[in-house]
């Protein structure tokens, strides 16, 4: 009993979401961050608890206040734990950076994705990314770091999301991006539910306040920076004001001098996601046995999934992602048999039973059949792509389901095996 309660007891004390400010790369609060001549320093920003799993991290520039001129400054997230992060600073050349403040969040859900694109050298206008989760479907930037030749005037923006890639724009308006030495953003991916992206803001004036937003429950409001229209001849400053009431928030954007000029984001984001990706459950199969002459040219296994015309007869390890467009989900498998072996065929049923999950079918081989086939119909609890994989060996096939949710997970929805009477 006690052995059960400690468990219970650790299992809760984990965290699944964070936030915080970092305030130490500031020159008025630390003597020694004299950011400027190729000086680095190096934070680690504690969690308030301890994560189970490994969260994905990013930031938003809250507070600038860097020297006019050519300069340039580094940014990167070097290592994330269960407990703290690390993020490093470097000011190559001889403007001096005297402030940057950084609001970061971390969350641990698997309906989430993180791209990290810190300190690209001689960018691209556009750039595509690969992404592991088919489901993402929104997606927002956070600029992190900047080096520049001259004046300034670009905005970063999500140009494309597929179900593998994301793709990252910049803007040239003015025929000024060649003066870009470097950027660097991070990419934060969600499921439908997770982004409310209220629109964008640009600001031109001396400051600019938001008017009074309605407290979301759950999210946070996320104004990142996504571009500048900077002509290099004054100080680059900025600095966000959040105010929050019981019922209402707002922000202020503006400086103590000037403020620079500049588009940001805004996006409700939420923490706790509530949507939940299950695997595929087998509606109905139909299953035929035969003798086929022509099933004697054919390899041990075919598969083939009808709506996209794919077709899997080679031995290996395959990933497909059906489009959410297709229901029920199609899959057809030939298995060729002879005298003395028999077929065992799983199915996923039910992803909710406690117990018969499973839907289980033995079949025989004989002189009279030489080949069985099975139809079966796949339906799924929510209108989603679907990502599996195929292992197919010389006597087997599995199709697993890998779904994104808190954690992913990996489960069998097709099981059938060629075994000896």
């Amino acid at each position: 009993m006690i052995f059960i309660i400690h468990l219970f007891i650790s299992t809760w004390c984990f965290i699944k979401y964070d936030k915080g400010l970092n305030t130490n790369f500031n020159s008025q609060l630390q003597s020694s961050f004299k950011c400027y001549n190729s000086y680095q320093q190096t934070q680690t920003i504690s969690f308030s608890g301890t994560f189970q799993n490994i969260p994905k991290v990013f930031l938003q520039q809250n507070l600038a206040d860097w020297e006019s001129g050519n300069g340039e400054f580094q940014l990167s997230i070097t290592s994330v734990s269960l407990t703290n992060f690390m993020v490093q600073i470097v000011c190559p050349t001889t403007v001096r950076v005297h402030k940057l403040q950084l609001q970061w969040y971390a969350i641990d859900d698997e309906r989430v994705q993180v791209i990290n694109a810190f300190n690209i050298a001689n960018p691209t206008q556009s750039t595509i990314y690969q992404h592991p989760n088919a489901n993402v479907e929104k997606a927002i930037i956070f600029l992190t770091s900047l080096g520049y030749y001259g004046a300034l005037e670009f905005v970063l923006s999500i140009s494309s999301i597929t179900k593998t890639t994301v793709t990252v724009s910049i803007s040239n308006p003015s025929s000024k991006f060649a003066n870009i030495r470097s950027i660097g953003y991070q990419i934060v991916l969600g499921t439908n539910e997770v982004f409310d992206i209220l629109g964008i803001q640009t600001v031109t004036t001396s400051s600019y306040n938001s008017g009074n937003l309605n407290l979301q429950n759950n999210k946070w409001l996320q104004t990142p920076i996504i571009g500048l229209n900077y002509p290099n001849n004054y100080y680059l400053q900025f600095r966000w004001t959040q105010t929050t009431t019981a019922t209402t928030i707002s922000y202020t954007v503006n400086s103590w001098d000037t403020l620079v000029k500049h588009t940001h984001q805004k996006v409700w984001m939420s923490y706790i996601i509530n949507t939940i990706y299950l695997p595929l459950e087998i509606q109905t199969v139909r299953i035929s046995q035969k003798y086929d002459l022509e099933a004697l040219n054919r390899p041990t296994i075919y598969t083939q999934l009808p709506q996209s015309d794919e077709i899997f007869n080679q031995i290996g390890t395959f990933n497909v992602i059906v489009d959410k467009q297709y229901s029920p989900v199609l899959i057809n498998v030939i298995f060729k048999c002879s005298q003395g072996k028999k077929i065992k065929s799983q199915f996923n049923k039910c992803n909710s039973c406690p117990m018969q999950k499973i839907k289980i079918f033995n079949h025989y081989c004989h002189n009279n059949i030489n080949q069985i086939s099975y139809f079966p119909k796949y339906i799924s609890t929510i209108q989603a792509h679907e990502e599996l994989k195929i292992t197919i060996s010389s006597t087997k096939i599995t199709i697993n389901q890998i779904t994104y949710n808190e954690v992913i997970t990996e489960t069998s929805i097709l099981d059938i095996e060629l075994l000896n009477t």
